[in-house]
């Protein structure tokens, strides 16, 4: 089971505000590992979890993003 943590990732971000707010899609966050970069979409319950936190809550769910695994709460985007 891979992680972000686990594979490495330097640096994550949300990708887009625009896409934050909009409730019809899922949060997409874009990773970064040396000189490399993806996109991971979050499943719909963490997109759901994410912008219902306030702005003090939402650093921290973002730490914990690190911890999920790749390929079920986070999916890969080509």
């Amino acid at each position: 089971m891979n992680t972000m943590k686990s594979i490495g990732v330097t640096h994550y971000e949300l990708a887009s505000a625009k896409n934050f707010y909009d409730n019809n899609k899922r949060v997409i966050i874009r990773v970064r590992k040396d000189d490399a970069h993806a996109y991971l979409a979050c499943s719909e319950q963490l997109s759901a979890e994410l912008r219902a936190c306030d702005s003090s809550q939402i650093s921290e769910k973002m730490k914990e993003i690190s911890e999920l695994i790749i390929g079920e709460e986070l999916e890969v985007l080509s």
